[in-house]
């Protein structure tokens, strides 16, 4: 974000923001003034193990107790008190003629915005580092407040820092208790941090002397690159820490650097939920037995989900590492080549993990999310396209369905047989070669119908002579079924018609699933079947067939 530095400057906040003042600021605890701390000593110093931490983007140098660690370090700095849980953040961007008054009449009521119950304790002081003299220039505003639901105040102390390129904020927030036990060692610590002449500055007033070619003895050539350095650093609203990039560009305007890095973070989680999808689809579509209309629909959005996070994340990606046309054409046509994709994935993965642990983040198996932007909605976005997609496909599934209308059953009865049965159309006679049972039956007459992707068939037959134990004879016709049609008999159930004993078996070859139906009067036997593909509405056609026969 710009500011506007020509303006008056407004006074420095003090008390509650507005009208929030009322009993709160009356029970605020005074704080002391910087003059009236003991300074620590070399044994105090000593004993707290005193650690460096450095950031070479901002050039900033501190130095922390050695119980602090660090949590992240790119363009900002945090850090954490293990023991007490006081955190530290510092950040900064690259501004000159901007005096410090000014600055801090930008940063603190950006801090009062996020942290309204907070109450200033006393007006803004100057500070003076060890070793800042004339360089770096300090403002101190201290605040006390008590969140909803805490049992206990929070006290944070900003120092608003200035060197003629630089404006940096460091905010340290800690209990109320572990605050006034620690306030010397913090302002140690403020005292002791060093701004030097940021590397990325270096690198890009070095990268536009190259560009240019010109002579870098030349004065006006080195204040031209003192400003590409400017416009080369972090140029994020300073606020708590890396919330600006979490905020997407919330109150402040996001670097280019900013931008590429959550291009690639946000890139890298599409493209890795596209991959597992990949893995979820493969191993679903493997194991299901058969493809009903809300089947298809699943495998259509997890397909269309699939490509879209995958080829989305790629590109989203490919324009955070600002890889040219040509690179871009290369990576995708090995990214489609199979085997070598697998190859090409883990390099993407692993040049977008190297860059975003460059910058300090932590890097799960879906990405960096902290590195993503809060306004970053991309996978949101591609599920509400790829439901409107299955809704348009359903609704497309659903008119065509109810075109193709079922045909009429209607009665059949040949004449000279005792039986009939539904068939969906008029069906056609069979010859004795293509029946199952003309091995040793006699007197045979077979019919057969195909309507949509179903198999409808009737058949009597004699046998040769009268069967002994009906058992055998129900066995026996099971055998010939399974032989000849090359079956695969899943369960057998026994059936009566009439009182006429019979057995009802659910088959399966290669293509087909259904049932065929057999039972034995006297000396004749009668056998009904339906195959299909085993779709929920199929079974239910085939069901409505076989029940449909009866004997005369």
């Amino acid at each position: 974000m710009e500011f506007d530095t020509t303006p008056p400057v407004p006074s420095l906040p003090h008390g509650a923001p507005g009208a929030a003042g009322g009993q709160q600021a009356e029970q605020k605890t005074p704080f002391l003034h910087l003059a009236d701390l003991t300074p620590l000593d070399r044994q105090d110093i000593a004993a707290l193990h005193p650690r460096q931490f450095h950031n070479p983007q901002l050039g900033l140098e501190l130095y922390a107790p050695g119980s602090w660690r660090e949590v992240k370090n790119a363009r900002t700095i945090q850090l954490m008190d293990s023991l007490t849980d006081a955190r530290l953040e510092a950040s900064g961007f690259a501004r000159a003629q901007v005096s410090i008054e000014q600055w801090a009449a930008m940063r603190l009521p950006i801090l009062q915005k996020e942290m309204p119950y907070l109450q200033s304790s006393g007006e803004p002081f100057s500070m003076q580092g060890e070793n800042w003299a004339q360089h770096i220039q300090g403002l101190v505003t201290e605040y006390r407040g008590r969140a909803s639901g805490e049992d206990e105040d929070t006290c944070v102390m900003i120092c608003c820092m200035r060197t003629d390129e630089l404006l940096l904020s460091v905010t340290i927030t800690a209990r109320a208790s572990v605050y006034d036990a620690q306030r010397s060692v913090y302002f140690w610590m403020l005292g002791r941090a060093h701004i030097c002449r940021p590397l990325l500055a270096m690198q890009a007033a070095s990268a536009a002397r190259k560009l240019a070619g010109a002579d870098t003895s030349n004065a006006s050539q080195l204040a031209a690159d003192m400003a590409s350095a400017r416009n080369a650093m972090p140029t994020n609203t300073p606020g708590t820490g890396s919330g600006n990039r979490k905020n997407g560009g919330n109150g402040g305007t996001m670097s280019d650097e900013d931008k590429e890095i959550g291009y690639i973070a946000s890139g890298q989680r599409m493209l890795m939920v596209g991959i597992l999808l990949s893995f979820f689809v493969s191993i679903w579509v493997r194991n299901i037995k058969s493809l009903d209309r809300m089947d298809i629909l699943i495998l259509l959005f997890s397909y269309s989900l699939t490509c879209s996070t995958g080829l989305f994340g790629f590109f989203r990606m490919a324009k955070g590492f600002a890889w040219s046309g040509l690179q871009k054409l290369l990576m995708f046509i090995l990214a489609c080549i199979p085997f070598v994709s697998l190859f090409t994935y883990l390099y993407i993965n692993f040049l977008a993990n190297r860059r975003l642990k460059e910058e300090g983040y932590r890097v799960g198996l879906l990405g960096a999310r902290d590195a993503i932007p809060d306004s970053n909605h991309d996978i949101r976005k591609l599920l509400i396209i790829s439901v409107a997609i299955c809704l348009l496909a359903y609704g497309l599934f659903t008119r065509m369905d109810a075109r193709e209308k079922d045909p009429p059953l209607k009665q059949f009865s040949p004449i000279g047989q005792r039986y009939s049965v539904m068939f969906p159309g008029v069906p056609q006679v069979q010859t004795a070669t293509g029946n199952a049972f003309n091995a040793f039956s006699v007197g045979m007459q077979a019919y057969y119908l195909v309507s949509g992707k179903i198999y409808y068939g009737v058949a009597s037959f004699h046998w040769f002579a009268a069967p002994g134990k009906m058992q055998e004879a129900l066995d026996k016709l099971q055998e010939e079924v399974a032989r000849v049609k090359d079956l695969q008999i899943l369960e057998q159930t026994p059936l009566y018609l009439d009182n006429y004993p019979g057995r009802s078996l659910r088959v399966k070859n290669k293509e087909l699933v259904g049932r065929i139906d057999y039972y034995v009067a006297g000396g004749t036997v009668y056998v009904v079947q339906g195959l299909g593909s085993g779709a929920e509405k199929d079974n239910r056609k085939i069901k409505e067939f076989l029940e449909s026969f009866h004997l005369k």
